[in-house]
C-alpha cells in the first residue's frame, strides 16, 4: 500500500497493460482524500511507447492534515469505451503542523 503525507504533492506512475503505444486513448484520473472528498487529480501520458501514464494531485488540494485513506483511479477512453486501469487504495500518514510532536507513523501515540 503507498503512503503519502497530508499535504504533500502526491505523483504516481503506472504502467497500462496492453501492446502499442499509446496514441488514441485519453486518461482522465481522480483522486478521494480522508472522508472520501474528491481531490483533483491530473493524468499525462509520460511515455507513450512504454505505455506510462503519471498521476498528479497537488498539494492544496488537501483539506486536512489528519491520518486515514484515501483513493486513486485512473479510466482510459479507447474507441468511445471507458475502462478503469488503476484503483488503489492509500494510506494517508498526518500532515505537518506546528503542534506535531511526534514522528510518523501508521500509529498513533499516546
Amino acid at each position: 500500500m503507498r503512503r503519502f503525507t497530508a499535504g504533500q504533492t502526491i505523483t504516481v506512475t503506472a504502467i497500462i497493460a496492453g501492446a502499442g503505444a499509446l496514441t488514441d486513448e485519453t486518461f482522465k484520473a481522480r483522486a478521494y482524500g480522508q472522508g472520501g472528498y474528491p481531490m483533483e487529480a491530473t493524468a499525462a501520458i509520460t511515455d507513450a511507447a512504454a505505455r506510462e501514464v503519471t498521476i498528479t494531485v497537488a498539494a492544496d488540494e488537501w483539506r486536512a492534515n489528519s491520518g486515514g485513506y484515501g483513493r486513486l483511479e485512473l479510466l482510459m477512453v479507447a474507441n468511445g469505451e471507458k475502462t478503469a486501469v488503476l484503483s488503489e487504495e492509500f494510506r494517508i500518514m498526518l500532515g505537518l503542523s506546528v503542534t506535531t510532536q511526534h514522528p510518523y507513523s501508521d500509529y498513533r501515540i499516546a
